[in-house]
């Protein structure tokens, strides 16, 4: 039987990968890295570069804490789902896998601390 603490660890180790990757992402949104602010100009979204840096530190740090975790899901899946849709947009289909399966990852990683998410709710 797996105990609690063992789920936590296996939590994290499987979590980790996706948020360090959402990180990373964030920092040079939020220093306005030349790349960042080419790719932003491109879209058409240069305004909004540094709030979506913010929005990113953010999920990910209510995603960390185990209260506002569902919270922070939503954050993420929302904040990815827009970067599909841009990628798809204008980039290409290949490069929306990424965010499609950093998105995939973080929800199955919810899942298996929080199974009753799925779970109808009893009357």
């Amino acid at each position: 039987m797996v105990t609690e603490k063992t789920k936590q660890i296996l939590f994290w180790i499987l979590a980790s990968p996706p948020l360090i990757m959402l990180i990373l992402s964030a920092i040079p949104k939020i220093i306005r890295a030349d790349q960042a602010v080419a790719d932003f100009t491109t879209w058409g979204m240069l305004p909004l570069i540094v709030a979506l840096g913010l929005i990113e530190i953010i999920s990910v740090i209510l995603y960390i804490i185990p209260r506002t975790r569902v919270v922070g899901l939503t954050l993420i899946s929302a904040y990815l789902g827009g970067a599909i849709a841009t990628n798809i947009s204008f980039t290409s289909y290949t490069l929306a896998l990424i965010p499609a399966i950093m998105l995939s990852w973080v929800l199955v990683c919810t899942l298996f601390m929080r199974p009753s998410l799925l779970a109808p709710k009893k009357k």
